[in-house]
């Protein structure tokens, strides 16, 4: 990881509160996907005041304004997400929504904090992509056996055909319990090499402030098509679960 302004928040009095990692028990030293986590959650939580305040100051119109505000912003995320969530769920994609904008809009401004020098991305870190590959995971599985029951939701493991079942059943979950690391990896991977490239290139010089340009432009294109690809995932695992099995 290289330098960021969250360095300055992993003094040995609060990394000492969070004990020792899980995966190799050594103490905690870098909290930096903590401060990112608190930092974005602030800016959409600023973001979301200031675009409802703007929308009961207007009427509760349904005319966007002609300058670029929080509305527009949260507006134009919002719908754009919401119409991929309808195309592939269905009617129902209003039940299922206010998650799937959670995930959307804290994954774009996590990434997003890759394009900042000084910032470093909370999704660069393990820690916070398998705690929201994890959550996915719960999401579908919940809104699978609400909307099933139990039996029918783990019965379509086996599959359609009887036979196959011996076969069909250990994939299945071997698959299914794959999906919350998948989903982690991926998005960590992309944002931690994106975040890497840039820190190269800034440490250039006297071209610190050229070289990084294509690399930033490449980096947007990063920080959506990320955003995109695990929403999408996210929302095709709901719509498996709560689709009608026959």
């Amino acid at each position: 990881m290289s330098w960021s302004v969250f360095e300055y928040g992993n003094v040995k009095s609060i990394t000492d509160m969070f004990g020792k990692t899980f995966i190799n028990n050594k103490p905690v030293t870098d909290l930096h996907h903590v401060y990112g986590a608190i930092l974005v959650v602030g800016i959409t939580v600023t973001l979301g005041f200031f675009a409802s305040k703007a929308i009961k100051k207007s009427g509760n119109s349904m005319i966007p304004t002609d300058k670029l505000d929080a509305r527009n912003i949260m507006e134009l995320f919002i719908e754009s997400f919401y119409n991929l969530t309808k195309d592939i769920i269905g009617p129902d994609a209003k039940k299922y929504f206010p998650w799937i904008a959670s995930f959307s809009i804290f994954i774009f401004f996590s990434n997003l904090l890759s394009l900042i020098p000084g910032f470093v991305p909370p999704t660069d870190m393990l820690n916070t992509t398998l705690a929201l590959g994890t959550f996915s995971f719960l999401l579908y599985n919940y809104y699978g056996i609400k909307k099933q029951g139990a039996w029918n939701h783990f019965k379509h493991l086996a599959g359609p055909i009887p036979a196959l079942a011996p076969l069909m059943l250990p994939i299945e979950i071997i698959s299914n319990f794959a999906r919350p690391m998948s989903l982690a990896l991926r998005l960590m991977g992309n944002m931690a090499g994106d975040h890497m490239v840039l820190g190269i290139f800034l440490s250039f010089g006297v071209f610190a402030f050229i070289a990084p340009i294509p690399i930033m432009m490449l980096g947007t294109v990063v920080v959506i098509v990320q955003t995109t690809v695990f929403t999408i995932l996210s929302i095709v695992y709901i719509s498996m679960a709560v689709e009608d099995h026959h």
